[in-house]
């Protein structure tokens, strides 16, 4: 079978949750014997905007969509006939039996169609709440606040505040930056870039921003003006992917609930949990014997350092502990910084103040090695999340969580089984379950779960690859 993956970013310069599955998912696929290309976007300003590039990570052909986030409308964020041409290219070359769709954030709600239209059985997962929400899909109003419920008026004073394009002085660098590279061969756009962000003139790695122009004044009239885009945004996807998608996949039943209140037919969403890679108890055992440590308990923070995942929520509850509950803690936070430079170095600053350090992304075997070594994985998330592959990975080698009591981080941990709950994005409720674990080490080291609901991810492929067979079968059937 070939089959197409679709993504917005793809490792290995990207390793948040959604590219790591995809990663995982081309992998197994592969191991069964499947012919497997992944599409994704690349934003480079050295490369000419809605180019091709391809390589090939791990043995899988990726087929990259350079989008520089050159927008001229908000429309061209989710409706983009520049990137469905670009799509309608890949498609003729893989000639895939599947298309299955990750995420379409920096491409087009279009390639479902295309997809569809090409022969191919469209499937879907969904990662997080992109078919509500237009801002990163996180349902996180600018202004910090959650949004449970989406009321499109609320997101209209959110959409005007929040940049989803490149500045034209951002755009006039690219261009001369693609021609320097096509002269002389020479990529400045990576050096260019780290001078931008510690100088705060633009973001990276995710939307930088836009010019300041009448659109964006946060008025009445502007946030109505937001309110319905979010809402025709909301409407397209939905449509799109009720007509085009023949099987929907939501790795949480909180998404799974989500995806049903919006409309999309029950009988193509399937609820399927990401598995886990098994590590091995050899493996486990170098670094997991807790009731035999003693000392400060090991805390942890895995995570990418932006707002959402909310390490500065964790700062702050450790710096409301009193001395002797800070002692029994030895909290230590890794993670890949975000593009937003100046939250950064806020964190660098709030940790060195509070005597502790901010660590780098770690590769993934030191990973396992960190969580081996850890007596509590603190997920202090600010948004629902989805299923979070952290949390899977500390359960399976029986590390208990601390999480936000909300989403898919709460149907994933059962307090006093797998861990605790802390109100969510409260940071003096955190530092109260905190300093309770501080002050018991061997009651909170005593607590391993032995994650016996978790499937392996070999267990998710093979759910998957039955559902790709059983759509090319029905579809023969019919025929």
């Amino acid at each position: 079978m070939r089959i197409l993956i679709v993504t917005h970013r793809y490792p290995p310069c990207y390793s948040a949750g959604t590219e790591r599955y995809s990663e995982a998912l081309a992998k197994g696929l592969v191991a069964r014997g499947h012919e497997v290309h992944v599409c994704c976007a690349e934003k480079d300003v050295s490369q000419r905007d809605y180019s091709l590039v391809r390589r090939v990570h791990r043995g899988v052909e990726v087929h990259e969509i350079i989008n520089n986030l050159f927008y001229h409308s908000f429309n061209e964020t989710y409706q983009n006939s520049s990137v469905e041409a670009v799509f309608a290219s890949v498609l003729e070359v893989v000639q895939p039996d599947v298309v299955h769709v990750q995420h379409l954030m920096y491409l087009s709600v279009g390639c479902l169609e295309q997809a569809a239209d090409s022969g191919a059985r469209v499937v879907m997962t969904l990662h997080d709440f992109g078919l509500e929400c237009a801002r990163m899909g996180q349902l996180l109003h600018v202004d910090g606040g959650l949004c449970e419920t989406v009321e499109f008026d609320r997101c209209g004073s959110c959409l005007a505040q929040t940049p989803w394009n490149q500045s034209k002085g951002a755009r006039m660098v690219g261009h001369i930056l693609g021609a320097v590279r096509r002269v002389t061969g020479l990529d400045l756009a990576p050096r260019v870039t780290r001078l931008a962000r510690k100088s705060g003139a633009v973001g990276a790695g995710t939307v930088a921003s836009g010019d300041a122009d009448a659109s964006k004044i946060t008025d009445a009239e502007s946030h109505a003006a937001w309110a319905r885009e979010a809402e025709a945004r909301s409407s397209v996807l939905v449509q799109a992917v009720q007509r085009h998608a023949r099987h929907v996949f939501a790795p949480s039943r909180f998404l799974a609930e989500r995806c049903l209140a919006l409309g999309l037919d029950p009988g193509r969403v399937e609820f399927l949990p990401t598995g886990v890679q098994r590590v091995e108890a050899a493996d486990v055992s170098k670094a997991s014997h807790p009731q035999e440590r003693t000392g400060p308990l090991a805390v942890l923070f895995l995570g990418t350092l932006v707002p959402a995942k909310g390490a500065h929520v964790l700062l702050e509850a450790y710096g409301r502990l009193n001395t002797e509950q800070r002692a029994g803690i030895d909290l230590r936070i890794f993670g890949p910084e975000g593009s937003d430079e100046s939250y950064h170095k806020s964190l660098v600053q709030k940790a060195q103040q509070l005597g502790l350090q901010v660590g780098k992304v770690l590769a993934p075997h030191k990973v396992q090695a960190a969580l081996a070594g850890a007596d509590l994985l603190v997920v202090p998330s600010i948004w629902l999340e989805n299923r979070p592959l952290v949390i899977l990975e500390a359960l399976s080698m029986g590390v208990p969580c601390l999480v936000s009591g909300s989403g898919g981080m709460a149907e994933l941990v059962q307090p006093g089984r797998d861990g605790w709950w802390f109100d969510l994005g409260d940071a003096d409720d955190l530092a109260r379950v905190l300093g309770e674990r501080s002050v018991d080490p061997e009651g909170t080291r005593s607590l391993r779960p032995l994650a016996p609901d978790l499937p392996s991810f070999d267990a998710t492929v093979q759910r998957i690859e039955e559902v790709y067979f059983q759509l090319l079968s029905s579809e023969e059937d019919s025929s």
